[in-house]
């Protein structure tokens, strides 16, 4: 019985690199495969909030072993655009809007193979006045 385990593990952790790199393959080829339009729309900011998750790496020093932080901070915009919700994940985007502001903004459009679209803010153009 604890043959038969072994070797589950070891076929497990034999086939999970070659799992994990035709993930990161299809990935590649479905993003490259992809149909990239650009356009300026006029987009209003509905939200936007900071995402912060800690992850805590062992690190040891000499004969003490330390947890050092790694602090990933998510900076996250949420657009509206006509029917549309467009989540921006940029910090730069993220420093420059205000809730319940309206903006000219160049979009990215990726149009997959399958006909699923996606929609990313690139950039803040300008400001709309009121």
């Amino acid at each position: 019985m604890e043959v038969l385990k072994e070797v589950i593990l070891l076929g497990v952790g034999a086939c999970l690199p070659i799992i994990i790199v035709a993930c990161i393959v299809y990935g590649i080829w479905r993003s490259f495969t992809a149909r990239h339009e650009y356009i300026s729309g006029i987009v209003c900011c509905t939200d936007k909030y900071k995402d912060k998750t800690d992850t805590y790496l062992p690190m040891k020093i000499g004969d003490f072993t330390n947890l050092i932080n790694i602090d990933d901070t998510d900076y996250i915009s949420i657009f509206q655009y006509g029917n549309k919700e467009i989540k921006a994940e940029n910090k730069d985007i993220y420093d420059q809007v205000k809730v319940d502001k309206q903006y000219n903004v160049k979009i990215e459009i990726t149009t997959y193979k399958d006909g699923t679209k996606d929609y990313d803010v690139m950039k803040i153009i300008s400001e709309i006045k009121e």
